[in-house]
């Protein structure tokens, strides 16, 4: 009789069988930093935000070519698939432009999420163009945890708007100052290393 050591999978499921999903929190709190990118705008009125999790942001991709088309996400084009299986995508961007509106959206069973991505091979040049793509994530319980907190703020008077307008401009100002010294400092080095 053979010995096994730890727990094995059952390969022999009935039709129709969903396996139990467990949630857990880890023993020591691990915090991620994270990288937000654009703003949010309100309207005048009611307004609604949506916290969810389970979004890639500028993923870099080789859209691959086949029949004169570029490929994204097609399942019988390995090298053309995105990490995770795509729900909804956000942006395809060339260089960090949004030219999402070139891209031809697929629904069929090639797709490896729910969509997949052609663009006409004269629409796209990957010797000078670098392709990323940013999207909601299929299967997020295999990507992430839910968000527990979230604190939003937001200015309720012209006051206080034209305030945090003033301190974000300061702290821009600074920041390109900043950046501008370091790089001066690089090109000096550079200099007097004779690279320059």
């Amino acid at each position: 009789m053979a010995k096994h050591r730890g727990w094995s999978g059952c390969t022999n499921r009935a039709p129709g069988y969903t396996p139990y999903k467990l949630t857990y929190q880890l023993a020591v709190a691990r915090e991620e930093q994270l990288i937000a990118e654009g703003a949010i705008s309100l309207h005048q009125g009611g307004n609604q935000i949506e916290v969810s999790a389970g979004v890639v942001v500028r993923e870099k991709m080789t859209p691959v070519l086949s029949g004169g088309l570029y490929h994204i996400n097609n399942s019988t084009l390995p090298t053309s698939l995105l990490k995770n299986r795509k729900r909804a995508l956000i942006g395809i961007y060339h260089n960090s432009v949004n030219e999402t509106r070139k891209w031809t959206r697929v629904v069929d069973s090639n797709a490896f999420g729910t969509a997949r991505f052609t663009i006409p091979q004269a629409n796209l040049d990957l010797a000078k163009d670098e392709v990323t793509v940013s999207y909601l994530v299929l299967d997020r319980h295999l990507f992430t945890s839910n968000p527990t907190e979230f604190i939003a703020q937001y200015n309720n008077n012209l006051r206080s708007v034209v305030s945090d307008l003033s301190q974000q401009q300061s702290d821009l100002a600074t920041r390109v100052s900043i950046n501008n010294n370091e790089i001066i400092k690089i090109l000096a080095r550079l200099k007097a290393g004779g690279i320059a």
